[in-house]
């Protein structure tokens, strides 16, 4: 299991890997959506962009930044996933 102080480490490493390419799809700093316990937090993101109500995020990413900003987004979101992958390979090499 992880420590607290693990999962915060975690977070800011992945934070570091997406920051630039943020920056520069969004030109925003990551650091104002990114919690360093969960990650990137979608509902404050969704919240600054002031999506419209009729419109779901991924639209509106979509049609206003384009794919590329979507698809980042989409791996933000997803990273949990791979991290846990990640911890479940290194407990079987162990």
């Amino acid at each position: 299991m992880s420590s607290f102080k693990d999962i915060v480490e975690m977070n800011h490493t992945i934070r570091k890997l997406y920051q630039d390419e943020f920056q520069k799809l969004f030109n925003l700093d990551l650091h104002c959506f990114w919690n360093p316990f969960y990650g990137f937090d979608m509902l404050l993101f969704d919240r600054y962009l002031n999506t419209p109500d009729d419109v779901s995020i991924s639209e509106y990413v979509t049609s206003v930044y384009g794919e590329e900003a979507h698809e980042l987004v989409l791996r933000m979101i997803n990273t949990g996933k791979e991290v846990d992958e990640l911890i479940e390979k290194g407990k079987k090499d162990e």
